[in-house]
């Protein structure tokens, strides 16, 4: 810990978006590529991330993948996508393949 100054992490993680190809992001507008979250270097991950309660009294700033950003309660939080190599499924943790 440093003394007499707080080290300050950032809260802003990413999604999973390495993970797929860009051509099989169907849905920009609705893939989460930026979002508020708790404090860390280099965050990347999902829902897991954010924090509780909000920092923002409207809600969580979420990114798109199409460049636009809102904040959304938490509730509507699930109605997009978050892992766009899963889009059927988002936030469920992937099979690994084996050889």
């Amino acid at each position: 810990m440093l003394r007499g100054k707080e080290e300050k992490q950032p809260t802003y993680a990413m999604t999973r978006l390495q993970d797929a190809a860009f051509s099989m992001i169907s849905a920009p507008t609705n893939t989460v590529m930026l979002f508020d979250s708790i404090p860390g270097k280099n965050l990347i991950g999902g829902r897991e991330l954010l924090p509780h309660p909000p920092r923002h009294s409207a809600g969580q700033t979420v990114g798109f993948l199409d460049g636009h950003a809102k904040q959304f309660t938490t509730d509507h939080l699930a109605d997009f996508l978050w892992r766009p190599q899963s889009e059927k499924r988002p936030d469920t943790p992937q099979k690994s393949q084996g050889n």
